[in-house]
């Protein structure tokens, strides 16, 4: 009956009266009724306390709070009242007594000087680290009372927020300690609220009892920071400061990778010169200045600008790139992509020391395609990288290493023979055959439906088959960039397909989740697939490292 009670309520109060981790609430009302007291399940729902003088009690309440004026580790509560307020007192198993006239030479005469009170807050205004009380009279003097202390032990934290408020409202405080050989945890919820009229610091005061050691402390703030510590001495006041989280990133504005400008349209991490870090080549799409960018990594988070070699000085309208060691000699070598039908395509052989050669080759030297997209992959497990160019409105190419030293052009049904829309190339092995299957986005129109290759090849001949049942390859969506990760950490990889629109128009994006067994089922819910926009790349990538 937390929203339902009729009584007349002037003042209410939070606090977690119990230590179970809950804010129980006090209500206050007039002296026609008891006070309600309702204990927090836990579940979302509350009991309502129906016995003890701290719900039988009549008075007009009207202002309350709580907090461990003794020290002793649990909660107790101040109701001031229009006579003699109340103090009661926490016994600690759920249950409380009123502080009586018989009790004034110990606590003193807060509970018997009576007053005409509306307000009362707590505070630990000489910082003994025991909590004194303010009280707010009408028509006569207002009370101050000064605690002396009882000798247990206490601490009080004091948060400084950065990223939340700067008082850290809203924080939840939780600590643990043992009190009388029992281990205790106490929590306080930042709030200055102390009832009706009165309103005590931010700060979380807790009481000890017998100890003076807190194990552990943890601060969990409303901007999401979560703070721990352990091992912390008690009679302390302790500040804390929220340690908001770095951004994720931070754009590095400062050397050549940052300040270099170009018409880019790829970019390519790999450890071209075998330092042990990784270096950059990036692809523009120009017809005059410098044609490509390669960033060679120092090693200290700084990088060079090489300008010297062929990927870079001499080739012009590049649109993707892709490395690999396809002659086997222990460093990644480069094929760049172009774009343009009066620019050939380019191996560029690496010769171990950081420098390239265009390689002269049978196919690769002479191959003039507008290509989209560049992968390697081992169609035959010969241990030799083939190599698939993805390309618009021409057929795609698949090109088998012999050995090493050369390239055979394969003729595949449809294929390689068809006349495609190509955008993006990924070897794949969806089905976990121990063979790589080759997944293709077709870009031209919502029509072109996306191609699913599986590889069938024997040890005599490269072959696949085209699937044609399924999601994956029966829809279209002006599809530009793929990307395959194990999302959901089943143990085989799922899609994200990329999606641009036509005419600058925005489109939705596509997930398929791999069903283990050869099938995708496509996921229709989430901002993942629900946004529109003209989307050209797709990474999976753990950017929190959860």
């Amino acid at each position: 009956d937390i929203v339902t009670a009729t009584e007349t309520s002037q003042t209410c109060s939070w606090g977690d009266y119990d230590n179970d981790g809950y804010p129980d609430l006090f209500v206050g009302n007039d002296a026609s009724t008891g006070n309600a007291l309702y204990h927090n399940t836990g579940n979302g729902t509350f009991t309502r306390i129906t016995t003890g003088a701290i719900v039988t009690d009549q008075a007009n309440s009207t202002g309350s709070g709580w907090a461990d004026f003794d020290s002793d580790g649990d909660l107790d509560l101040l109701v001031a009242n229009l006579n003699n307020n109340a103090l009661y007192i926490n016994q600690g198993d759920g249950s409380f007594i009123r502080a009586s006239g018989a009790m004034a030479g110990q606590i003193g005469s807060i509970i018997t000087d009576g007053g005409n009170s509306y307000g009362m807050a707590w505070a630990d205004y000489d910082l003994n680290g025991t909590l004194d009380v303010a009280i707010a009279n009408s028509g006569e003097n207002n009370f101050l009372y000064k605690n002396n202390g009882s000798g247990n032990g206490w601490l009080t934290i004091r948060l400084h927020g950065t990223a939340s408020s700067r008082d850290g409202t809203g924080a939840r405080v939780e600590i643990l300690s043992t009190i009388n050989g029992a281990s205790v945890r106490q929590y306080r919820q930042i709030s200055s609220q102390t009832g009706s009229g009165g309103e005590s610091p931010n700060l979380a005061y807790f009481g000890l009892g017998d100890g003076n050691l807190v194990s552990q402390i943890r601060i969990s703030w409303p901007s999401g920071v979560v703070w721990d510590t352990t091992t912390v001495e008690g009679n302390q006041l302790l500040d804390i400061w929220e340690n908001a989280p770095d951004p994720v990133y931070t754009r590095i504005t400062e050397g050549a990778i940052g300040t270099d400008q170009g018409n880019s349209y790829g970019a390519n991490w790999a450890d071209y010169d075998n330092d042990g870090d990784l270096d950059l080549f990036v692809t523009n799409y120009e017809t005059s200045g410098a044609p490509n960018f390669l960033y060679r990594n120092n090693g200290d988070g700084s990088f060079t600008s090489v300008t010297d070699v062929p990927p870079v000085n001499s080739l012009y309208y590049s649109y993707c790139s892709t490395w690999g060691d396809y002659d086997s000699d222990g460093d990644l070598d480069l094929v760049i992509g172009t774009s343009y039908n009066s620019s050939n395509d380019a191996l560029a052989q690496n010769d171990g020391e950081g420098n390239f050669s265009y390689a002269t080759m049978n196919y690769i030297s002479n191959l003039r395609t507008t290509t989209n997209g560049l992968a390697w992959g081992d169609a035959d497990n010969d241990g030799f990288l083939d190599l698939f160019f993805a390309n618009y409105a021409q057929p795609d190419v698949l090109l088998r290493n012999i050995g090493g030293s050369s390239f055979e052009w394969l003729s595949i049904a449809d294929l390689n023979t068809a006349y495609t829309y190509s955008t993006s190339v990924r070897w794949v092995d969806y089905d976990a055959d121990g063979k790589l299957d080759i997944f293709i986005t077709n870009g031209n129109e919502s029509s072109w439906t996306n191609f699913l290759w599986r590889n069938i090849s024997t040890a005599d001949s490269i072959k696949f088959s085209k699937i044609t049942s399924g999601v994956l390859v029966n829809e279209g969506g002006y599809s530009r960039a793929q990307g395959w990760g194990d999302y959901d950490n089943d143990g085989d990889l799922d899609l994200y397909v990329a999606n641009a629109g036509a005419d600058s128009t925005k489109s939705k994006n596509f997930l398929y989740r791999n069903d283990g067994d050869g099938s995708f089922t496509k996921i229709t819910t989430g901002r993942i697939v629900t946004d529109a926009d003209e989307s050209y790349g797709v990474a999976w990538g753990d950017i929190d490292s959860d």
